[in-house]
């Protein structure tokens, strides 16, 4: 019967055979029972384990790291880690700084004590002034939201230089209580901020606070009136909904920031560069090795400190522990001014200039002469 209604389809007598003893002891399914499958060997608990002990050592290890560790497969390491020990990578943030136990518990001591003031005498944050010192440099910084202008899709990208802060800076000293800016002081060149410097400035915001107060005190006893506020009547009561729409659907316009550049050249320094490069190619082509014989050098700052990036601050991290938290680390006031020579296959020659030391012609030519011992040495005059 089967045959004869499946033709070519139809499964052995045997299978059939199989089939029709199954029905008959009660199967009503088709489908495969579900199996075990085969036996793991990897993702054991002694291998979970293991690497939980790798983990604990140092948390900011990549998959394949551990892998090579413990000698196991990264497909299996990578499903103990976010399987079995529940564990992502999360990269740490960004606090002002990082406090130690301590510090934390005296933190705590002080805002309590401020609180208990606080519920004693409502009035005591208007009493209290505080102040701190900051850099002040000479430049004009632009967010990026600042230079955004109106563009269409066929014009080009607005641009700006990029602005460095500028080697004159000068230290401003503001004290402020709850209303604002009491008294700011800007600290001459060469000055040493001390505890002589400080006092100084201490008898000058207590002379501004007496003679502040005192004018509140006659401006409060004082009744003063004010006009009435006119509004002109030609201003509009509404602004046209229309404007948007006229902007990004009839003129097709979009705003877009400006991106940044080296520095704006005027068309003549174009003019000078593309003549340049085109010499440069010429040589290039009657002169293949002519790039070889070039050195070119260059000067940058060294600063003291390691910055770290924000993928090698990640950490294996379960679902209940907490971000990691790393200080934000600014430029050290310790650096170096570092002088360094490269041809085409990297550094020839570099040099460190001492602290204090002006960068002048003298200073140039002590350089390009250890420079040049430096080719003679390796028999490559220069």
């Amino acid at each position: 019967m089967l045959q004869k209604a499946f033709k070519n389809d139809c499964i052995s007598r045997s299978q059939s055979g199989k089939w029709h003893k199954a029905f008959k002891e009660g199967l009503e399914e088709v489908a495969d029972e579900p199996r075990s499958g085969c036996p793991t060997t990897a993702r054991t608990d002694e291998n979970v384990d293991r690497v939980l002990e790798v983990l604990r050592t140092d948390r900011r290890l990549s998959i394949q790291q551990i892998a090579d560790t413990l000698h196991m497969s990264t497909f299996v390491v990578h499903g103990i880690v976010t399987e079995d020990l529940q564990m992502r990578k999360v990269c740490a943030k960004l606090v002002p700084k990082v406090l130690t136990q301590d510090q934390k518990e005296l933190r705590v001591l002080r805002c309590q004590e401020l609180l208990d003031l606080i519920k004693n005498e409502p009035d005591f944050l208007s009493s209290v002034v505080t102040g701190d010192e900051s850099w002040m440099f000479e430049y004009d910084l632009e967010s990026k939201r600042q230079s955004c202008a109106w563009h269409t899709k066929s014009s080009p990208r607005p641009k700006k230089a990029r602005m460095r802060k500028s080697r004159i800076k000068t230290m401003i000293i503001v004290c402020f209580d709850i209303r604002g800016i009491v008294h700011c002081e800007f600290v001459p060149q060469g000055e040493t901020v001390n505890s002589a410097f400080y006092l100084e400035v201490l008898r000058k915001l207590k002379r501004r606070i007496a003679r502040v107060r005192t004018d509140i005190k006659t401006l409060s006893s004082s009744t003063m009136t004010m006009p009435p506020a006119t509004q002109p009547s030609s201003l509009p009561t509404s602004w046209p909904g229309a404007t948007p729409r006229i902007v990004t659907e009839n003129l097709k316009l979009k705003k877009t920031p400006a991106k940044f550049i080296p520095r704006f050249l005027t068309n003549e320094q174009k003019l000078c560069r593309l003549a340049t490069c085109e010499d440069i190619l010429e040589m290039t082509r009657t002169d293949p090795e002519w790039k070889d014989k070039i050195i070119t050098g260059d000067e940058t700052w060294v600063y003291g400190y390691d910055p770290e990036t924000k993928r090698q601050s990640a950490e294996w991290r379960g679902q209940s522990e907490p971000r990691p938290k790393k200080s934000r680390i600014l430029k050290s006031r310790n650096k170096v001014l570092l002088v360094a020579f490269l041809d085409n296959k990297g550094i020839v020659h570099h040099g460190y200039l001492p602290a204090g030391q002006t960068v002048i012609k003298e200073i140039y030519l002590g350089i390009l002469r250890r420079l040049n011992k430096r080719f003679e040495k390796k028999g490559q005059k220069n």
